[in-house]
């Protein structure tokens, strides 16, 4: 959440460029799977890193990539499963977006609230289906 609220209090253009053009990518790859989904949103989230003007989230983001890959297939599954779509997941991204652009980094940071609760039920659905 802190990532998004420094983002929308200090980002430069060439990082909302970048998220901009993830989104897009998102929106496009929506039909090819989630490997293509995943790429967009690691984008996103090093564009939003950037953005934040911390270098220290920027590394974080670029070095945990390989490891996050396997939450993230395992998330977006949860999600499906429960009945979203990929569609909320670029909805999710957006409504991010749209706060930093804004620069409302409380607006920011309850978007990216929503989007970390909204994974962690994801994941949990992935992990733990019922039985």
């Amino acid at each position: 959440m802190h990532i998004a609220s420094l983002a929308a209090a200090g980002h430069g253009r060439a990082a909302i460029s970048v998220m901009e053009t993830a989104l897009t990518t998102m929106r496009d790859a929506a039909e090819q799977g989630p490997d293509a989904i995943h790429d967009a949103d690691v984008r996103f989230h090093e564009g939003l890193a950037a953005a934040s003007g911390n270098q220290m989230l920027s590394f974080l983001i670029e070095a945990m990539e390989g490891p996050l890959h396997a939450g993230r297939m395992r998330s977006l599954r949860g999600h499906l499963a429960r009945g979203g779509t990929v569609e909320d997941v670029i909805d999710q991204h957006a409504r991010i977006l749209e706060r930093v652009k804004a620069r409302d980094p409380a607006g920011a940071a309850a978007a990216m609230s929503d989007h970390l609760e909204q994974t962690a039920r994801d994941l949990h659905a992935a992990l733990m289906p019922e039985i």
